[in-house]
């Protein structure tokens, strides 16, 4: 039994929160710079201020640990914006509930941690420009922006927020000081003098029961200061990990000196400790070659040793009597099993060239040992690494379509993988205007919108024809043929079975795909769990926020779209014979084209010898999805 106050060893690793002011992250350059300085650094969750970023949204950066949220301004003249960085593998522990924007300098995350939310605010205060007036408006209309969302449900409520850890972080502009008589808000360990902002922080926070917690932790004042100017001499402390005065899981708040990154700003990292069970999952102790690991392997499948393993595995496979879903779900974990058995890690090249990653080290050590003679070259070498880096990005895309070139892939999908992250959606907007941030919400608007276009509004009436004959049984080789014709590197279904398992280990599959498409066949069904998919939203045009403006698209089992090319195969043919000349549409060997030079050639004629012409066009919505017919 174990002792009471006695602390488990089974406890995760603490969280670690940070927060930075980039000065900037809108081109792709200072999105690899930001990322390659995270590398060896322990951070979970990074909250970033002054982005410079356009618009709100989510990105899954290429190549990249981390998921970046971002809110800015809609045009180009308005104020820097905020965001954060969340790393994935932090995510696999938890999950985001919400992101969303309060206005232009003030942004909010809320993560779930099992019972419990941590609810992160990314601040920056207008920074001052000389006019007292404009400056004190700008600064008190800061303050009351952050007051309400801070000490209230986000919906407006205000009820308790129970199991709900709060948080500001971020760039605050003003110098709190040390601690005066009588301040709660203040800890003992203060840094440097206090000014008129500052003193409004101080009593911002006094009023609505918080804490400054960089005053709460002793560390000598190089690990202090937050800011430094332009000349090196002047060194403040302006950014701030700001919480409730009654929070005990906040451990330790200091700045990170030896961050890699080009700004006057430091990296500030507190420490949060929830003290939750350990999960299966977090058994890497250094997190920096963990984050390595993912951002510079990618698993592929030994060829040889997965043709091996399949011959092994599928020695044991169900008999023809067994139940259909036994017979389906033996095949896709023999396959999965073969494939995790034959993976291994294939290291991709950087996209940063030695000479550049030597130039980033140079920086650092000139970051750590500033010199009145270095602050002119530290500033050039900032410069050179910026342009370095650019030069990198640029032959990186250069290298991978010369390889998509030689060796006949896409360049479509070479597109995707030197873009800077694919899009995730984090808000759209309801029939009443408002705007839906939280991921329950987002679902349920998703849910209601699809099960309304797809419901059935036509009366069509069933009629069973009796058939003419019998369909006669699938045929090896038309299975073998349907395999051949599909293509390989495609998005695998929820099975996580794909092309090339099957492709690869055709000789021993054939025989048992074959077997039971035939008995899907016979029985007039499949087994329940094949023809589940996943439903992923690609915006197409207009407004992000309207819903109709994404594409649907379901990732299906590899082994399902299978067995639908052998049926397809089968019919195509029959199919093509029955259509009429005039039908151009949904055919094969017919393209747009076709049908712009057909209604130029009518244009043209009716132009020609006077003949009024009416043309109508009709774009129906979802026509592929919400088409009824009797079958």
């Amino acid at each position: 039994m174990r002792r009471a106050g006695f602390r488990s060893r089974t406890q995760i690793n603490p969280i670690y929160v940070a927060t930075l002011n980039v000065q900037g992250l809108a081109t792709a350059d200072r999105l690899i710079e930001l990322q390659h300085a995270l590398h060896s650094i322990k951070v979970d969750i990074i909250a970033l201020t002054e982005l410079r970023w356009r618009g709100i949204g989510s990105l899954e950066l290429t190549d990249s640990e981390y998921r970046f949220y971002f809110a800015g301004p809609q045009d180009s003249k308005g104020t820097s914006g905020t965001g954060f960085f969340v790393s994935r593998r932090f995510l696999k522990q938890a999950q985001v509930l919400r992101f969303e924007q309060i206005c232009e300098r003030i942004s909010v995350l809320d993560v779930s941690l099992g019972r419990k939310t941590l609810r992160l605010f990314a601040a920056y205060a207008p920074p001052k420009t000389g006019e007292d007036d404009k400056d004190q408006d700008a600064y008190d209309q800061f303050l009351t922006n952050l007051a309400q969302p801070l000490l209230c449900d986000l919906s407006g409520s205000t009820l308790p927020l129970q199991g709900v850890y709060r948080a500001l972080l971020g760039d605050f502009n003003a110098k709190v000081g040390c601690q005066e008589t009588n301040e709660r808000s203040m800890g003992r360990h203060g840094f440097g003098h206090r000014n008129d902002r500052g003193e409004e922080l101080v009593n911002f926070c006094e009023k609505h029961h918080l804490r400054i917690f960089n005053s709460y932790f002793k560390k000598r004042p190089g690990r202090k200061w937050t800011w430094r100017s332009n000349d090196h001499r002047t060194k403040n402390e302006i950014d701030y990990f700001i919480g409730p005065q009654d929070y005990t899981v906040i451990k330790d708040v200091c700045v990170v000196s030896g961050f890699n990154f080009h700004s006057d700003h430091r990296l500030l990292r507190a420490r949060l400790d929830f003290h939750q069970p350990r999960k299966a999952h977090q058994q890497c102790t250094n997190r920096s070659e963990q984050t390595t690991a993912v951002r510079q392997a990618r698993q592929t499948i030994n060829k040889d040793l997965f043709r091996f393993a399949i011959e092994q595995l599928t020695t044991d496979l169900p008999s023809s009597d067994s139940p259909l879903e036994v017979q389906y779900g033996a095949l896709v974990h023999h396959l999965q099993e073969a494939a995790e058995i034959s993976k291994e890690i294939q290291t991709s090249e950087s996209r940063l060239s030695d000479s550049t990653l030597q130039l980033l080290d140079r920086r650092r050590v000139m970051k750590i040992n500033p010199t009145a003679r270095g602050t002119i070259e530290y500033t050039e070498l900032c410069k050179l690494v910026r342009k370095k880096i650019r030069i990198d990005l640029h032959a990186h895309r250069l290298r991978l379509v010369n390889e998509a070139v030689q060796r006949g892939a896409s360049l479509k999908k070479i597109c995707g993988e030197t873009t800077i992250g694919k899009h995730r959606l984090t808000q759209l907007r309801q029939d009443d205007g408002t705007i839906c941030t939280t991921t329950k919400d987002l679902q349920g608007i998703i849910e209601a919108f699809y099960n309304a276009l797809y419901a059935s509004t036509a009366k069509v009436t069933f009629q069973r024809r009796p058939a003419d004959d019998l369909c006669p049984p699938f045929l090896i080789e038309e299975v073998r043929k349907a395999l051949d014709q599909m293509k390989p590197g495609k998005t695998p279904g929820n099975d996580r079975v794909t092309v090339e398992m099957l492709q690869l280990g055709r000789e021993k599959l054939l025989p048992y795909l074959t077997r039971l498409f035939n008995i899907c066949l016979d029985k007039k069904m499949v087994p329940e769990s094949m023809p589940n998919s996943s439903t992923i939203l690609i915006h197409k045009k207009g407004d992000p926020l309207q819903l109709q403006n994404y594409r649907p698209i379901s990732l299906l089992s590899v082994i399902y779209k299978l067995l639908t090319k052998v049926i397809n195969n089968r019919v195509e043919g029959v199919l093509d014979n029955v259509q009429p000349p005039e039908q151009a549409g949904f055919r094969r060997h017919y393209s747009t084209i076709d049908h712009i030079y057909t209604v130029n050639e009518l244009v043209e004629r009716c132009h020609e010898y006077r003949i009024p012409l009416f043309m109508l066009f009709i774009d129906f919505k979802k026509a592929f999805d919400s088409v009824e017919f009797n079958a």
